[in-house]
């Protein structure tokens, strides 16, 4: 599973738009995650 910091940091909104990336809702995987 993923670091509570890191999915935090997922679900903010970045200060780029290119800075944000998906994550699973579930498990909070970053990467194999079908969006």
């Amino acid at each position: 599973m993923a670091k509570t910091a890191l999915r935090e940091k997922a679900k903010r909104k970045p200060k780029f738009k290119v800075r944000a990336y998906n994550r699973c809702p579930i498990c909070g995987r970053s990467k194999a995650y079908y969006r």
